[in-house]
Parts: C-alpha cells; structure tokens; sequence
C-alpha cells in the first residue's frame, strides 16, 4: 500500500513540477506549483511527520503560492497576456546559431 501511494504521490510531484516550469501561464504555473508543493506535503505524510506535512501545507501551499498566484492575478492583464517579442532576443539568436554552426 505504501508503495503505491509512493509511486503515486511520485508521479503527481514530477509532473506539476515539470508542468510549472513548462507551462507558459502564470497563473496555470502557479497552480501547478501548488500541486509541487502538495505533492511533498504527502511524501512528509508518509514519513510519519504530519506536523511538517501540515507545515508545508499552511506555509507553503497556502501562503506563498497563493501570494504568487495573486500577484499574478493583481498585475495589469495586458501584460501577462500579451506577447512582447524582444528584437535584441532575435539578434542574440541568430548569433549563437552562427557560432555555433562554425565551431
């Protein structure tokens, strides 16, 4: 049973951590972060340590992701969701490219 509560709370911990540095959101970031942080609050639950389970829980999840997501939330619309592309990004880009394909 603990095996697969293990695996479980593996899988659940890789994937939101994974999907909160890939997912190009915000907001959809910061709730898989949440999930992250959740995901070690079960693995200290099943290390017999509830008290840090529930730490996390309170300190983690429900202070600091919450903070982030609502900053987020807070910030002017448009410039979460508009996308300002960079010239000097492109520039930078095309000279590592060249350098790269001559070294």
């Amino acid at each position: 049973m603990a095996d697969a509560a293990f695996l479980a709370l593996t899988v659940i911990t890789i994937g939101s951590a994974i999907a909160a540095l890939e997912l190009r959101s915000l907001i959809y970031g910061s709730i898989a972060l949440m999930g992250t942080l959740g995901g070690i609050a079960g693995f200290f639950l099943l290390l017999d340590a509830p008290f840090v389970a529930l730490f996390q829980l309170a300190v983690y999840v429900g202070s600091i992701a919450v903070l982030i997501l609502f900053t987020v939330m807070l910030v002017k619309r448009e410039l979460i969701f508009k996308k300002i592309e960079d010239k000097h990004r492109n520039n930078c880009r095309r000279a590592y490219n060249l350098y790269t394909r001559y070294n």
